[in-house]
C-alpha cells in the first residue's frame, strides 16, 4: 500500500473485508528475491489456489508486466486454465490497493526458496 496514506490504508482494508467474499492476502517476506521474484511465487501460489474455487474470472493488476505474468499461469496450470484472467490497470480501484504491499498480491514465504501459503 506504498501508494496510499496510513491513514487510508487501514480503511481500504476494512472496507475489503466487509465484502462477502474471501480474502486472501499473499505476502513474501524475503528480502533475497526481487520484486519480479516475489510476484511470480505469489502470483503462482494465488493461481494454484484459485484453480480449486469456483472462481470463472481473474483480474491481474497490469504493471508492464503481463507476459510474465500470462508464462506463470501456464506454468502453474498449463494451456487452459479453469478461469478467464485479464489484466487491468489499477484505475484508483480500492480492490487493488492492498496488492501494493510490498511483494503482495490481493503467501507467506516460508525459507530463503520459499513455498508460498495464503494469509487468511
Amino acid at each position: 500500500m506504498t501508494g496510499v496514506g496510513k491513514k487510508l490504508a487501514p480503511k481500504i482494508v476494512s472496507e475489503v473485508a466487509r465484502l462477502e467474499a474471501t480474502s486472501r492476502i499473499y505476502l513474501m517476506t524475503s528480502k533475497k528475491v526481487n520484486e519480479r521474484q516475489a510476484r511470480d511465487v505469489t502470483l503462482a501460489a494465488a493461481v494454484r489456489d484459485l484453480a480449486q474455487m469456483a472462481v470463472t474470472n481473474v483480474v491481474i493488476e497490469s504493471c508492464d508486466q503481463d507476459r510474465e505474468d500470462n508464462r506463470i499461469i501456464r506454468d502453474e496450470l498449463g494451456g487452459s486454465p479453469p478461469f478467464v484472467y485479464t489484466h487491468d490497470r489499477t484505475g484508483g480501484d480500492p480492490l487493488f490497493v492492498v496488492r501494493d504491499t510490498p511483494g503482495a498480491l490481493c503467501s507467506v514465504l516460508g525459507a530463503e526458496r520459499g513455498v508460498a501459503g495464503p494469509v487468511l
